[in-house]
């Protein structure tokens, strides 16, 4: 039986965390769904945002981070998800299961809130809403 290597891509960029009234609110870390802002920095996606990428890792204290773009990812489970459910963000940048809106991959596996989901990235699409 062949086997077969993942694939996957993964590029550096400069990180913003996400600040309310001056206070740290959250600091982006890996297994975050991010987005990339009008600064060109990655930051915490939200279900109104196009997903870019899973962060992989953050060089300590730096604003610096990997970012998976395209090839297996894991991410931190929002809610219920099923294996080949369509993946999005929440809220909070972590992985739901979507059926509109914008969506970045299939779920690889199972998995309730707060477990790891793997995901397949398949780039970046939106479900339109029926």
């Amino acid at each position: 039986m062949p086997r077969f290597e993942q694939s996957v891509y993964d590029i550096t960029l400069p990180v913003e965390d996400v600040y309310s009234s001056g206070q740290l609110v959250h600091a982006i870390a890996p297994n975050d769904i991010v987005t990339i802002n009008a600064n060109g920095k990655a930051t915490l996606c939200t279900s109104a945002n196009i997903p870019f990428g899973v962060v992989v890792d953050r060089i300590p204290e730096s604003s610096v981070a990997a970012i998976r773009v395209l090839g297996v990812a894991e991410c931190i489970a929002g809610g219920s998800i099923t294996a080949g459910n369509t993946v999005g963000a929440n809220d909070d940048g972590k992985a739901v299961a979507v059926t509109s809106g914008p969506a970045f991959g299939i779920a690889l596996n199972s998995a309730t809130a707060g477990q790891v989901v793997k995901v397949l990235m398949t780039g970046v699409f939106v479900i339109p809403s029926v």
